[in-house]
């Protein structure tokens, strides 16, 4: 892994400690140098490679086909061993990958969040009856990749939810429960610059659990993860990308200076 997260190593069977708080104790929390000084964990967090021979010649054909995707001998799974459905896959899209995708499309520096293929309506915060559009061929491909790797339902994904956060955007405590299905994981891709992930519980007093995301980076929630409290309070600038990507330089100055979170979601 280029970047580690500070919960994570090469090694096995990692501990880190501090102290300990809630999701709802620290909705606002602006850190200034990493949760490690804030959070407290006595469970193990397991960072190892990819174990790909149970995964089948058809899937791997498939990911070497994926021209945004590192090889799968490339790839490292981190996970924490009191969160079983909790799934960090480290930096699996390579850089060039990391900027082309669809999501800078119509990126701008005062837009927060958009929608494809299935509309949200945040109001009332329910799905439209059937997608407005398809989703694009490559989201819908990683999206069925991943949920086979990690041995998930598949998902036939038919929403995405992109958010975009500057340096001072956080978002606040939430769970995902608004799809139909809620048997299928949630996917979500994260783009550009880092962010402090905090993961709570199904009460917003439980005990949390602080990740760093790097660009690359693909986070999996599934099981009884898929509908615990979580929030993104902290943006943190720490990604440099190079020119000579072929890649549009706006893309990379936006990239420079945002983070996109690309949320992946199976509706019905």
């Amino acid at each position: 892994m280029s970047q580690k997260n500070h919960f994570y190593s090469n090694e096995n069977n990692i501990r880190f400690e501090s102290q300990s708080t809630s999701v709802g104790q620290k909705a606002n929390w602006k850190p200034s140098k990493g949760p490690e000084s804030l959070f407290r964990s006595h469970y193990r967090v397991v960072c190892k490679p990819l174990e790909v021979s149970g995964i089948s010649l058809s899937v791997q054909k498939r990911v070497h086909q994926y021209i945004d995707l590192k090889p799968l001998s490339e790839w490292s799974l981190s996970t924490l061993v009191h969160r079983p459905g909790l799934y960090v896959l480290n930096n699996i899209l390579t850089e060039t990958g990391q900027l082309r995708n669809e999501v800078y499309k119509n990126c701008g520096t005062r837009l927060r969040w958009t929608t494809i293929g299935n509309d949200y309506d945040w109001t009332n915060k329910v799905y439209a009856e059937k997608p407005r559009e398809s989703l694009p061929e490559e989201i819908t491909e990683l999206a069925s990749i991943v949920s086979v790797i990690l041995r998930l339902p598949e998902m036939n994904a038919d929403a995405v939810v992109l958010n975009y956060y500057d340096r001072k955007s956080n978002l606040s405590p939430h769970v995902d429960r608004s799809e139909r299905d809620m048997s299928k994981p949630l996917i979500s891709v994260s783009l550009g610059q880092s962010a402090i992930y905090l993961t709570g519980g199904a009460e917003v007093s439980d005990p949390v659990d602080a990740l760093y995301l790097h660009s690359g980076d693909v986070l999996v929630m599934n099981a009884d993860q898929r509908s615990v409290y979580h929030a993104l309070p902290k943006i943190l600038m720490d990604k440099k990308f190079k020119d000579g990507t072929g890649v549009d330089s706006c893309v990379i100055d936006y990239a420079m200076k945002c983070r996109m979170c690309v949320t992946i979601r199976q509706v019905d």
